[in-house]
């Protein structure tokens, strides 16, 4: 017998490919996070007061179980083999890609156990399970240019559900002339959080503030130093930009 369809671990075994285990798609199972819930009971107040979503909107949320139910037949010492093989991840943080959804990897501690094991060793029903970090991720970052940035534009920015730190590089910069520091602001165009790029060629991580998910606004910006004492830039419509924005998707 040989499985078709399975999950491949830390990029390093392929449960079908490797172990010829055939993954049960009726005794797996993944459930949707719990969201982590920061709840005050107030006396005078009707109702309690929900503080969960208190930074900027954004919900965090506890681990999962996600569990993978495996069937292998063979001869004894197949068996025996594949189910050591497999053994070697239990109570190992690991890295999941499904068949099903090969762009995305899932990471958490694993728990490998034996639910049956026919009496002669010929077959064995496993279940892997993982205590689940709450997002997919996306093995691939999210890359988005923009080009011809003259003063002020708005872009709209889409990332699944996961809250995502952008990194930003200034590909050029432009139209500068003597006595003036020069950047790019990148800017949450709801809370008008923003951060300065000052160098160009280099990727810069954004830390001021996290894109929420869904379709969020951002405002990009070419900017000069106008206060350095203050750390105040002001908007330069003689520069002209070009920028790439690049990003790590998360789903459920």
């Amino acid at each position: 017998m040989r499985a078709k369809k399975g999950i491949s671990i830390n990029g390093e075994i392929h449960t079908a490919n490797d172990l010829d285990m055939i993954l049960k798609i009726d005794g797996s199972s993944a459930q949707n996070p719990e969201p982590k819930l920061l709840i005050e009971n107030i006396h005078g107040r009707n109702g309690v007061l929900d503080l969960s979503d208190w930074c900027g909107g954004i919900i965090f949320f506890e681990n999962r179980p996600v569990s993978y139910k495996f069937f292998i037949c063979g001869t004894r010492e197949e068996v025996r083999r594949a189910i050591e093989r497999l053994n070697r991840f239990h109570g190992r943080t690991i890295a999941v890609v499904e068949d099903d959804d090969p762009d995305f990897s899932l990471t958490g501690r694993a728990d490998v156990v034996i639910e049956e094991m026919a009496p002669y060793g010929n077959y064995a029903y496993l279940t892997l399970t993982l205590d689940a970090e709450p997002y997919r991720k996306r093995l691939t970052p999210t890359v988005r240019e923009f080009a011809d940035i003259i003063g002020t534009r708005y872009e709209e920015i889409g990332n699944n559900v996961m809250p995502v730190q952008l990194t930003v590089k200034v590909n050029s910069l432009t139209g500068t002339s003597q006595g003036y520091t020069y950047g790019v602001s990148i800017a949450d165009a709801v809370t008008n959080v923003k951060q300065v790029v000052r160098t160009v060629g280099q990727s810069t991580a954004i830390t001021a503030f996290l894109l929420k998910g869904g379709v969020q606004r951002v405002r990009i910006e070419t900017v000069r130093l106008a206060d350095a004492a203050t750390d105040t830039w002001i908007t330069d419509n003689t520069l002209t930009a070009t920028v790439t924005v690049s990003y790590t998707e998360g789903k459920f």
